[in-house]
């Protein structure tokens, strides 16, 4: 059931078909003590399984550090000093000094997204 419903939901693709089943699992009994028999209704129950899934759910962002530029002396043949941060398109770039320093602060007050 949980593979189905997460297959025909828009946002599927970034569910979790192992939380959905959780989710039916202590949820199903009750459509069965409440004596539902609608199939309509039955569907109904379950999609609101996938929206209280999708309540939960927290999007996850990560940071791979690597190494682009490297710092040297503003010289006129080589050209100034590499910016601190920049960025192309979705992607931002930084010094490491300053993606250690947002992050540490990130995890201390225990943000979700760093």
């Amino acid at each position: 059931m949980a593979s189905r419903l997460v297959a025909e939901s828009p946002k599927g693709y970034d569910l979790s078909r192992k939380r959905i089943a959780e989710i039916i699992s202590d949820k199903i009994l009750q459509v069965g003590l409440d004596n539902v028999t609608d199939d309509f209704e039955l569907v109904r129950i379950l999609k609101s399984y996938v929206e209280v899934s999708e309540s939960e759910h927290i999007e996850a962002s990560y940071g791979f550090p690597c190494v682009l530029l490297h710092i040297g002396p503003n010289h006129p043949e080589v050209g100034p000093p590499p910016p601190d941060q920049f960025a192309l398109g979705p992607v931002s770039f930084e010094q490491y000094s300053i993606f250690a320093e947002r992050f540490s602060h990130a995890i201390e007050r225990g943000e979700k997204r760093a």
